[in-house]
């Protein structure tokens, strides 16, 4: 079995990053301004903060134990 290779840069995952939380603040300042920040903040708010999390590397993470324990029992190459 060989090492997993990742195709997206730490670079891009700041940018994404950014950009996600541009697009909160962006939609925020929106729901504010027409009166909707209550119903704003009760649904969309979670959900948008979840879905950076997971674009921030939560899967990366939990991958590297993956490789830990595989380095571990001998399957590397």
């Amino acid at each position: 079995m060989q090492k997993p290779s990742y195709r997206t840069s730490k670079q891009q995952l700041w940018l994404t990053s950014g950009l996600a939380w541009v697009l909160i603040y962006m939609l925020g300042i929106g729901a504010v301004l027409q009166g909707e920040a209550v119903a704003f903040a009760t649904i969309a708010i979670p959900s948008l903060v979840f879905l950076v999390g997971g674009s921030l590397g939560i899967h990366r993470h939990y991958g590297s134990k993956d490789m830990e324990i595989m380095s571990q029992n001998g399957e590397l190459n």
